[in-house]
């Protein structure tokens, strides 16, 4: 995945709170009972896509799995040729030839598909403040490595900002989302939220976290 260190038009140089927009509305945060109600302490987010993407990733892996199993199933008991060469099974084949091990891409890259497109139907982003004042973001119920949990007390956050990056590229062109990033006081970044669709989407997150958290608005 590719990013975009490029700021939004949003945050310049300008350190006027005054400045900053304030998006109405609740975008596509909920509370804990699904409410579109961000008074709470509580925000959660659906990882879900479109309909149509989500019925799409299912048929596709339907079609990869199934033919991996067929193919696998066929190989283990059948002859199989690798490198011009013909072994009664697949398991002669890997045994006399390191190189038929590159099959196993197939069914591991089925793996992993069928994973992500589980956990982007079943996973949420939980973002909570509590009493004292921490900010807890977690993913799950699936475990997902490319983005760590964030936990952190108010009295270590300098600012939050959004920022604009390429999320994935579509006939060569650069298709662009949104995060959320929270900055230390060491300036280190962490990813609150990402994936987010539109800017008033990655504002609403960052103003709801900088009201729970009494964190003044600054640009940039």
């Amino acid at each position: 995945m590719i990013y975009s260190n490029n700021w939004l038009p949003h945050e310049s140089s300008n350190t006027d709170p005054n400045s900053k927009p304030i998006v109405a509305g609740s975008g596509p945060f909920t509370n804990e009972l699904g409410q579109a109600d961000l008074s709470g302490n509580v925000l959660i987010r659906s990882w879900r896509t479109s309909a149509n993407a989500k019925y799409f990733l299912i048929f596709f892996i339907l079609i990869w799995d199934t033919l991996i199993v067929f193919m696998f199933k066929s190989a283990l008991n059948g002859p199989v040729t690798v490198n011009h060469t013909h072994y009664a099974s697949m398991k002669e084949a890997v045994n006399r030839d390191p190189t038929a091990y590159v099959f196993l891409m197939f069914p591991i890259a089925g793996f992993i598909m069928t994973y992500m497109t589980i956990a982007f139907w079943i996973n949420k982003t939980v973002v909570r403040v509590d009493l004292n004042n921490n900010l807890n973001v977690e993913r799950g119920p699936l475990p997902w490595p490319l983005l760590k949990p964030v936990f952190i007390n108010k009295s270590e956050i300098k600012k939050f900002f959004v920022q604009m990056y390429c999320a994935y590229r579509q006939n060569n062109m650069p298709v662009s989302a949104y995060r959320v990033i929270a900055q230390n006081n060491e300036g280190k970044e962490m990813i609150i939220e990402r994936g987010l669709k539109s800017y008033d989407d990655a504002r609403i997150l960052e103003q709801w976290l900088e009201k729970k958290l009494s964190i003044q608005a600054v640009e940039g």
